[in-house]
């Protein structure tokens, strides 16, 4: 390894030798861009130097079963773009210090680990630019639902590019590669950016049982809510910025009218919801709370959110008034906030919505 102080403008550095050990002098190849270690290698640990490797793109370790954790500086690598581990169990890759955020120009990355990370307390996954990907196979390789310790994800399809896109064909895109990228099972937090669907979402988001929080932020033209009072474990749901959302119906709640279930409860756990600027929103279709119908059978029983503590609503100016079953939730506190004719019409003694809001015992509204 004295030979690399005659080589410091090496590119590509492929070792595949029975070595155990790494000099520090490995810094001093300045303008490495690529690095893959594999087979006979038999470190158990990189040098802290090889951070300083500030070009480096590519680093790959192949089959190196000896290695056991990575160096604390690796966030130094701001411009690594792949790093891969081949040949490992998710549980027996290297060890992943703290300061993987920094590597804000990474694209590829295979199974790791994080230190000190508890698996039960599980992780946290944010994909970016997911509007400019052009093949939905890399959103099928992704193979989100494999990721078994996933509890968080955050989906960013960024903002439309009218020079490289048509909106038939954005919107098209975008309803295939989130179908596409199918969450594991377990997730319990879930925000989704941007996506520029009508009407469509995925079938597995309704399977996420054990899901508890839920953002839709930027939704340009969302035109129908997804049924999501079938989620069962729904705790939080915050739902912003759908600009082309006229009303919210019975769909919403995951019922239909045709299809009645008897005993059924919708948003069974959901405490927290608030809706923030749909500046086209009309109408909240209302079915009643906790609705008893006699039927040729007996009686249909549908409770609606029984356990809502806050809601909020802003920046909804034409929204016009609020369904009757939220008289029958336990909400202690309304938020209704630049969105006028809502405001005039929940406000204490008017006749329009007055009555359903009575038993709240905090009431927000703009000041005067």
């Amino acid at each position: 390894f004295d030979l690399l102080q005659h080589f410091r403008w090496l590119r590509t550095l492929i070792l595949d030798c029975p070595i155990n050990k790494l000099p520090n002098a490995i810094e001093n190849l300045i303008h490495l861009r690529c690095l893959l270690m594999s087979n006979y290698v038999q470190l158990e640990e990189l040098p802290e130097t090889i951070c300083n490797l500030s070009n480096l793109q590519t680093l790959c370790i192949k089959y190196c079963y000896n290695l056991k954790k990575l160096p604390q500086g690796m966030g130094k690598l701001i411009n690594l773009r792949h790093l891969s581990f081949i040949g490992f169990s998710c549980q027996k890759c290297p060890i992943f210090p703290k300061g993987f955020e920094k590597l804000i120009s990474l694209r590829t990355l295979s199974d790791f680990n994080i230190g000190g990370m508890d698996e039960r307390e599980g992780w946290t996954l944010r994909i970016y630019g997911l509007g400019n990907m052009i093949d939905v196979s890399d959103a099928e390789d992704a193979q989100l639902k494999m990721k078994i310790y996933l509890h968080s994800l955050e989906l960013w399809f960024g903002k439309f590019d009218i020079l490289r896109d048509t909106i038939s064909r954005r919107i098209k895109d975008d309803v295939l590669i989130l179908n596409a990228l199918e969450a594991p099972s377990d997730l319990e937090s879930l925000c989704i950016f941007y996506y520029h669907g009508t009407r469509e979402y995925p079938n597995w988001m309704m399977s996420l049982i054990k899901l508890k929080k839920l953002c839709l932020s930027e939704l340009p033209y969302l035109e129908c809510l997804p049924p999501l009072g079938k989620l069962p474990s729904l705790e939080s749901l915050k739902i912003s910025a759908a600009y082309s959302l006229k009303r919210v119906g019975v769909e919403f709640l995951g019922i239909e009218p045709k299809n009645k279930i008897d005993n059924a409860i919708v948003f069974p756990k959901l405490k927290s919801l608030e809706f923030h600027e749909f500046p086209k929103w009309e109408e909240w279709i209302d079915i009643g709370g906790m609705r008893e119908e006699e039927e040729d059978n007996g009686f249909v029983t549908i409770k609606i959110m029984p356990r809502l503590c806050s809601l909020k609503i802003w920046r909804c100016p034409v929204l016009k008034s609020l369904p009757d079953f939220l008289r029958t939730t336990p909400l202690k506190k309304l938020e209704v906030l630049r969105s006028p004719i809502l405001e005039q019409h929940c406000k204490r003694g008017t006749r329009e919505d007055g009555h359903k809001i009575s038993h709240i015992l905090s009431i927000k509204f703009d000041p005067d």
